[in-house]
């Protein structure tokens, strides 16, 4: 365990212009945490904001669970209001084409497989992954994520952002063992660790970390690299 973390960017007197330390752990532990986005993503992400607000607002007016939904970033947010609502209404987890032979056997008996699977059909065709209920005290949420067209690429830009954040981590000293958090703000990079070469990593830098800001039907993507590894380690998301 990584202990208690405090805030410095340079806000007090300690003189470290990193944003966080980390100082009950072993070693000591400095981070340092920046993003790499672009248009698509920022876009993607304002429109679900949106979305965001009046679900939550529908939500609270007829009483229904908080829901976390994940979404194809070329979805048309406005026209999916009313499937997503249905889905709160449902307080069911469905992944869209996702069921099992128990679920066909039992829309059989009711009478409703073929409306079952037409409406799979639509929440697909809508760019819908995956839609379950959250706990109390949680708030229905957005995710977007993105898909492939032509292949993934690595991640680019993330070079140029360890350079730009070394000198940062450097100055806290040789007594804090020194991460870079990189938050991947685009849709077409690659989720396969095993296609993405790692990148080289300057001395002053112990390990970088890449976290893609959109959540997927897979979940989030966490993956980190340190000059001892052979291949980058992929994480498991806590939240998902």
């Amino acid at each position: 365990m990584l202990g208690p973390r405090s805030r410095r960017d340079a806000q007090d007197d300690s003189g470290i212009i990193v944003d966080f330390t980390f100082d009950e752990a072993q070693p000591p532990l400095a981070l340092e945490v920046t993003t790499v986005q672009d248009d698509s993503f920022l876009s993607a992400r304002s429109q679900a904001l949106k979305l965001v607000d009046r679900l939550r607002e529908a939500g609270e007016r007829e009483g229904l669970p908080p829901f976390m939904f994940s979404i194809n970033e070329r979805t048309d947010m406005k026209a999916v209001f009313e499937p997503l609502l249905e889905l709160m209404r449902s307080g069911e987890k469905t992944r869209p084409g996702q069921y099992t032979s128990g679920d066909l056997k039992r829309w059989d008996s009711e009478g409703t497989l073929r409306d079952n699977l037409a409406w799979h059909q639509m929440l697909e065709s809508w760019g819908i992954g995956e839609a379950y209920p959250l706990p109390d005290g949680r708030s229905t949420t957005v995710a977007t994520w993105g898909e492939s067209f032509g292949g993934w690429a690595p991640a680019t830009g993330v070079e140029d952002v360890v350079a730009a954040n070394l000198t940062k981590l450097i100055a806290v000293g040789t007594s804090y063992e020194k991460h870079l958090a990189v938050g991947i703000g685009k849709y077409r990079v690659s989720q396969y660790v095993e296609l993405t070469p790692v990148p080289h990593l300057p001395q002053g830098l112990d390990r970088l970390w890449l976290v893609h800001l959109w959540v997927g039907p897979m979940g989030r993507q966490i993956w980190s690299y340190s000059p001892n590894d052979a291949s980058w380690r992929v994480h498991s998301d806590p939240a998902h």
